[in-house]
């Protein structure tokens, strides 16, 4: 999900590139064909619509990476709305999409540094406290602590990645 957008279309171009065995398949609100290159599909929609469940259904991967969402700090403080819709909400629809299939697929998650909020102590450490100071990054802790629940009561695998700063 998000495959278009920069972290997702770097992702992508990985996997594909990793083993011609690799399949690779993305769900975006955005078309940007240049990140389509040599991808196995594309649908352009939201990735928690109908059409885009059923088209995983129909896929049936076995990883899901997950890097579509509002990703703005500064805008999720004017529209907290839009980030916990987007985030949490469409999250939980693609989640509970998962949790009857009957071969799991691994979800990959795009998260943020940004669910540490103002850091206790640096180098900031994985453990250290999650006090995230924005509605985006309450959105992306709340995603976390989501995966951990549908591991425990829907054996749903995966695995957040918290970057700092992806391009630098």
């Amino acid at each position: 999900t998000g495959g278009c957008g920069y972290i997702g279309s770097h992702i992508a171009r990985a996997i594909k590139q990793q083993s011609t065995d690799n399949h690779v398949y993305i769900i975006d609100r955005e078309r940007r064909d240049h990140t389509l290159k040599d991808i196995d599909g594309f649908l352009h929609a939201d990735y928690a619509a109908r059409a885009s469940l059923m088209w995983i259904s129909d896929l049936e991967p076995d990883v899901v990476v997950h890097c579509a969402g509002s990703s703005l700090v500064g805008e999720s403080m004017i529209n907290p709305s839009e980030y916990y819709e987007n985030n949490v909400t469409k999250t939980i629809t693609l989640l509970t999409h998962f949790k009857d299939f009957k071969k799991k697929p691994l979800i990959l998650f795009s998260s943020s540094a940004n669910v540490y909020g103002n850091p206790v102590q640096l180098p900031v450490y994985e453990a250290d406290p999650k006090l995230p100071i924005s509605p985006y990054g309450v959105s992306k802790h709340v995603t976390e602590r989501l995966l951990s629940y549908y591991h425990d009561a829907y054996n749903i695998p995966s695995v957040c990645f918290r970057y700092f700063n992806a391009a630098g």
